[in-house]
């Protein structure tokens, strides 16, 4: 697991406990067991929590476009492109097998029978 996958995870994860943490026409106060009273706004802990969801969703976003982005457009790693050069040099090297007016199949590596 690369560093990026974590970073995603670790975001998904503190996504998934500021929205939990906030509680639909109550304050900080009572998702931790206080009473609370109604409030027309967002004041000190609430707006914090608040702007730390918002700012956590825009990063999942884009952390997930971008996840996208990267399967779609295959970046070969560097183990990939030296396998790939090795492939492709092995496969110019050996050159295909002929055939021969009688039928049968003969590789470089072979010499064919003179026939009498």
């Amino acid at each position: 697991m690369n560093t990026f996958n974590i970073f995603f995870l670790l975001i998904a994860l503190a996504l998934i406990v500021s929205i939990l943490l906030q509680q639909r026409g109550a304050g900080l106060g009572e998702a931790f067991g206080g009473t609370g009273g109604v409030y027309s706004s967002r004041r000190g802990a609430e707006r914090a929590l608040y702007n730390l969801t918002v700012l956590l969703s825009i990063l999942f976003i884009l952390f997930g476009g971008i996840s996208v982005y990267q399967r779609r457009v295959k970046v070969p790693k560097p183990n990939e492109q030296v396998l790939e050069q090795a492939t492709t040099a092995t496969d110019a090297a050996a050159t295909p097998a002929t055939s021969t007016p009688d039928g049968s199949t003969n590789s470089p590596a072979t010499t064919p029978n003179p026939q009498p």
